[in-house]
């Protein structure tokens, strides 16, 4: 299809992911109400559903082993890592956070920066933390983060550096 048609409950898309034939789209929801994520098939375009979040400002999108994993927040209020299970389309984890930050998945983990309060290291199946890596930049720690298969890494665009997590020992180096 050359044209998707987003639901009303997406305003401006502001995420989108692909993986396994499907695209994933999720945007800024109207009124403030919650927001949605839609699955559309890549080949057709069809919506094959859309599915209620618990916020209204999804900001961060990842795909896992038959999940979608998303940073949500309210407002200035709540912030909130969900996991969707893409073959019964529920959220089946929801992690609160306390401040906004980057998202990666690999094989074992998912990862996401809480800030500065540090990298977090859940575990992709039960949402508990597994480890908590402290970041440098105190209040200005590195938000951006991108996994794949050379490692998973950080950047921070307060100071220019980029950081390599070492997924052994649960630390990061500074790599430029």
């Amino acid at each position: 299809s050359d044209v998707m048609a987003l639901g009303p409950r997406i305003t401006q898309p502001e995420v989108l992911a692909a993986g396994d034939g499907k695209l994933w789209v999720t945007g800024i929801s109207p009124d403030q109400g919650s927001a949605s994520l839609q699955e559309f098939d890549e080949d057709t375009g069809k919506v094959l559903s859309t599915i209620s979040l618990p916020d209204n400002w999804p900001g961060e999108i990842a795909v896992g082993d038959k999940a979608i994993w998303l940073r949500t927040q309210q407002g200035e209020e709540s912030t909130h890592l969900v996991k969707i299970d893409t073959t019964t389309h529920q959220i089946a984890v929801n992690v609160t956070l306390q401040k906004d930050g980057g998202l990666a998945v690999t094989r074992d983990a998912v990862w996401t920066v809480n800030g500065s309060l540090g990298l977090f290291r859940i575990d992709p199946q039960t949402g508990h933390t597994i480890a908590t890596i402290q970041l440098p930049g105190g209040l200005y720690a590195p938000l951006g983060l991108t996994s794949g298969p050379l490692g998973v890494f950080l950047g921070s665009s307060y100071d220019g550096s980029i950081l390599r997590v070492n997924e052994q020992t649960n630390t990061v180096r500074l790599v430029t």
